[in-house]
């Protein structure tokens, strides 16, 4: 029962090609994958006909992968690759004249569906429905110059970056969506399916019944992240060091719990042995996929600590102003300099509600 809109059958024809495009950091992305693939066993479409398209390789999509492929033989899969001219088309100019390019299986066919994750972000609020599609499914060139937006946001007006995808989604004839309501755990409360506005409203407030938190703010903040090892994690963490910073007294400690074994990247590297507007101005020139995590961390400097008790690099982490708590021990050690402290789960994921 779709909101605001007819079932699937109704949907779909004979000789229809149809594109499923996952967004990032889907949980429990094979599951929901192959529960949409069944219900197009239903409709009059071939399976055949039927192409799964990811933003990233690496496992997710190879699990994925190996799962369609056991069950469901002739649906296509394909990993989008930004770089490759040949897998891109032409979809029209943005309102400020830049060429939109998407992914040619999506441009190809004849109905799209995006299956994203419901998100929360520190800087940019609440995603939209069809976030996950743009920049994920465009070219190299889109990707650098959408994260140059986002990470300006705060200083510049956001209102480019989501018209150019309202505009693509329109363009690609996008009606039904699939959004998936995340708990703060990486599980799932909750999947729908529907069209617009009625849509996103539904989702977000399934998202904020599951990941509102109101805790009395407190000089230690200890947060777990939740997001996948991989292409966002860096953005992961950054998100939850957001949401902790809102718990957290003036000048008080943020301890990260990660599973974080990444080097730290190249625009992150300029908050070392920087002062702040340098930084700022190296980072919103440096284009790099790292670009919004380093803008995020960057404008925690000088309002907080902040610790990483990760797998990651000590080194690394120390010359960004990151401290590095090796065990549980040293976070044992830490707490026993506090009287009050504040647990936050999957904080990447939670909403915070200050009292």
């Amino acid at each position: 029962n779709p909101i605001d809109f007819v079932p699937l059958s109704q949907t779909v024809f004979p000789g229809d090609t149809v594109a499923i495009a996952v967004g990032p950091e889907v949980p429990a992305t094979n599951e929901l994958v192959m529960a949409l693939l069944k219900c197009f066993e239903d409709t009059q479409v071939s399976m055949a006909d039927i192409t799964v398209v990811v933003p990233y390789d690496g496992e997710t999509a190879g699990r994925l992968k190996e799962a369609i492929a056991s069950e469901f033989s002739s649906v296509g899969f394909q990993v989008h690759d930004s770089h490759d001219d040949e897998a891109l088309a032409y979809l029209a100019a943005s309102a400020a004249g830049d060429p939109i390019m998407v992914n040619r299986t999506l441009y190809d066919a004849d109905i799209v569906i995006p299956v994203t994750t419901v998100r929360h972000d520190g800087m940019l609020g609440y995603n939209g429905g069809f976030d996950g599609l743009i920049p994920e499914y465009s070219d190299a060139a889109t990707q650098l110059r959408v994260r140059g937006m986002i990470a300006a946001v705060g200083e510049t007006d956001d209102s480019q970056r989501r018209g150019d995808i309202r505009e693509t989604a329109w363009l690609l004839g996008i009606q039904l969506s699939v959004r998936v309501v995340p708990d703060p755990n990486g599980g799932v409360v909750s999947i729908l399916a529907g069209m617009g506005v009625q849509l996103d409203v539904a989702a977000e407030e399934d998202f904020k019944q599951a990941c509102s938190v109101s805790p009395e703010q407190a000089p230690l903040v200890i947060a777990s992240v939740s997001g996948s090892a991989g292409a966002d994690h860096w953005r992961s963490l950054a998100n939850a060091a957001y949401a902790a910073s809102q718990f957290v007294q003036a000048n008080g400690v943020i301890v990260l719990l990660s599973d974080l074994n990444e080097p730290v990247g190249p625009a992150t590297r300029f908050l070392a042995d920087l002062d702040d507007e340098s930084a700022r101005r190296r980072v919103m020139e440096s284009q790099e996929s790292d670009q919004i995590a380093a803008m995020q961390l960057l404008r925690l400097r000088g309002v907080c600590r902040i610790y990483f008790c990760c797998g990651g690099r000590q080194d690394e982490l120390e010359e960004i102003g990151i401290g590095f708590a090796a065990d549980i021990n040293e976070i044992e050690n830490l707490s026993a300099e506090y009287d009050q402290c504040v647990v936050l789960h999957g904080a990447d994921r939670v909403i915070p509600v200050i009292a």
